[in-house]
């Protein structure tokens, strides 16, 4: 009897075992299966938004709600400027929290986009040589003494033509920034790093005196600075 019941069980096992696996695979398809359908569902409000008007689009949304009925999670498109208090709250809390992971998926969907047209990216390099920026000053000291001295003296050089005194703030800086690769700029502070960005876009102030020999973005020439 015994030998009988342990060649039953024997037998009965690997159905058991090959159920229960065929129902845990059925249960994970049936979860992908979902989650495939939720993702469509999202992409299809999110493209029947992007058909709108720019200003309308700006103002819509999608957010979390709960079905009472199922228990199952959905979007809703919501107009952001008719929310209340809490909930603009509670909706700019969520960005900040996601903004890393956003930015990521942006990313990577952008990458996927551009590599499945065989869309070359542009890229830029600069390269630059002799550049130097110098600024001119005047030393301003407080108000004098009224000595006989001073008098003569602020008298005497009011005739005479100072000389103003003049920095190098960027003297002889040579050097390429590659495209594709990050570029650290270091150095202590007042060494003129935000100068030498300033001078590679052309946005300095028109107080500083730039010269170089040239500055190319992607093999075209700036035009020389206007002295």
């Amino acid at each position: 009897m015994e030998l009988e019941e342990s060649t039953e069980k024997s037998k009965t096992a690997p159905f058991h075992n090959h159920a229960a696996s065929f129902v845990s695979s059925s249960a994970t398809n049936c979860d992908a299966t979902c989650v495939r359908e939720n993702e469509d569902e999202i992409e299809l409000q999110w493209a029947a938004i992007e058909r709108l008007p720019t200003f309308r689009r700006l103002r819509l949304s999608l957010f979390d709600e709960k079905e009472d009925d199922k228990g199952e999670e959905g979007k809703r498109v919501v107009d952001v400027t008719k929310l209340e208090a809490l909930e603009r709250h509670v909706f700019i809390d969520k960005l900040i929290n996601k903004i890393e992971e956003d930015n990521c998926r942006l990313l990577s969907k952008l990458k996927e986009r551009i590599d499945k047209v065989g869309l070359e990216v542009p890229t830029v390099e600069v390269r630059y040589r002799n550049l130097s920026v110098e600024v001119e000053y005047e030393v301003v000291h407080g108000k004098p003494l009224p000595t006989l001295w001073n008098t003569l003296k602020n008298a005497f050089g009011a005739r005479c033509k100072s000389v103003p005194n003049k920095i190098k703030i960027l003297k002889n800086v040579n050097g390429i920034i590659k495209p594709s690769r990050m570029t650290l700029l270091l150095g202590p502070p007042g060494c003129g790093k935000t100068t030498l960005l300033q001078a590679l876009a052309a946005k300095l102030d028109k107080s500083l005196k730039v010269s170089y020999l040239s500055i190319e973005f992607r093999a075209i020439k700036q035009p020389e600075p206007s002295l």
